[in-house]
């Protein structure tokens, strides 16, 4: 029996109908989904910079007519926009890796790559980390840089507590003039202006440059210390589509599948077997003798064991027993009730009579007026 029994027009109507309806839903889904969404950022830096371009960036959101708004909370320092991120107050952060508790925070995007540098006046004679030893350097940013000192001092065997010492940006010239310290920490990205802020405190002439210290083991150190959870791995990055994309996919050819034997097309027009059952059901009240019955029987036996046999092969077109024995033992019921029928009828033959000739039946009634 057809799976689909309405006509091929009223198919194409309701899936067309169906298909609209979807349509128009995914279309509110889809604008739902790229309404703009306003997520709070925290920055920090001691020159102010990092907030007017946080700025900048969410000027050109709006612009562009983005689906994300940006509201930009200037916290003062990169350590305090670290914190208030930990203590979810805000819903992103323009921090360095190594600065708060970033433990559970992942990089969105990467704003700039920064490098320490250790710096000593024109003309020092310190060339080197080992060459601290007994002398002061300054830390500009020094909450910020807390984990690169603790670093630097283990590594290189520095009392932390006599050798760095943290000073504000306004006054590292004058530290640096008065001999205070004998070399500056800064943490800085390697960009024209702030390489120009670094000339500007050490300046002395105009052919003096800063003597720049080199940490030797700077290698050695990012690979034990590497800040994690600062660049976004390959599943991070392309997670959502891999595990996305088969489930899209799969649901499109289900649907188009579904519409397809919805339609109808292209599925045999023949009978299947319970429709063939059902219009022996016809035949057997129209039957009028014994052998039409035998017939019918025979026929509802191979239709029978042809089924057995696809059940048994695991066919999955093939009707289960339950619905064939019921079938079954209906047209039984059927054939019985007509064998009684027929076996009730007194037989009827046209005989001709000698004297006249006419015909009448074996009740003796002249069938005179049968043509």
């Amino acid at each position: 029996m057809r799976s689909v029994s309405l006509p091929l027009w009223l198919r194409v109507v309701l899936l067309l109908g169906i298909v609209v309806l979807g349509t128009g839903a995914g279309l509110f889904a889809y604008r739902y989904y790229e309404h703009p969404t306003t997520l709070t950022v925290a920055v920090g830096s001691i020159d102010g910079e990092a907030a007017k371009a946080m700025s900048a960036i969410a000027s050109r959101l709006v612009s562009t007519n983005a689906s994300i708004r940006l509201e930009v909370v200037d916290t003062g320092t990169a350590l305090e926009a670290a914190k208030a991120f930990s203590d979810k107050k805000v819903d992103l952060a323009v921090v360095r890796g190594d600065v708060g508790d970033l433990s559970k925070a992942q990089a969105v995007v990467v704003m700039s790559h920064v490098v320490a540098l250790v710096i000593a006046p024109p003309g020092s004679s310190i060339d080197s980390m080992d060459k601290l030893k007994g002398r002061r350097v300054g830390v500009l940013g020094g909450d910020a840089n807390t984990k690169i000192v603790d670093v630097l001092s283990k590594e290189y065997g520095l009392d932390r507590e006599k050798v760095f010492r943290d000073i504000a940006l306004p006054d590292a010239r004058q530290v640096i003039q008065s001999k205070e310290v004998s070399a500056l920490l800064v943490v800085i990205p390697m960009a024209g202006k702030y390489l120009s802020m670094v000339r500007d405190i050490f300046q002395q002439g105009p052919k003096a440059l800063p003597t720049l210290i080199e940490i030797e083991f700077a290698g050695a150190i990012a690979e034990a210390e590497r800040y994690n959870s600062t660049t976004q791995s390959f599943m991070d990055e392309y997670g959502n589509w891999i595990y996305l994309t088969p489930m899209i996919l799969g649901g499109m050819a289900t649907v188009l599948a579904a519409g397809w034997k919805f339609l109808g097309v292209g599925q045999s027009e023949t009978e299947g077997p319970l429709d063939t059952l059902y219009a022996l059901a016809r035949r057997i009240r129209r039957a009028g003798t014994e052998g039409e019955l035998s017939d019918i029987e025979d026929e509802i036996d191979s239709i029978l064991q042809a089924q057995r046999a696809k059940v048994a092969a695991g066919d999955e077109n093939a009707v289960d027993a339950t619905t064939l024995n019921v079938a079954a033992h209906r047209l039984e019921n059927l054939i019985h009730d007509r064998r009684a029928i027929l076996m009730e009828k007194p037989a009827v033959a046209l005989v001709r009579t000698e004297e006249s000739g006419k015909p009448v039946d074996a009740t003796g009634a002249t069938r005179a007026n049968i043509r």
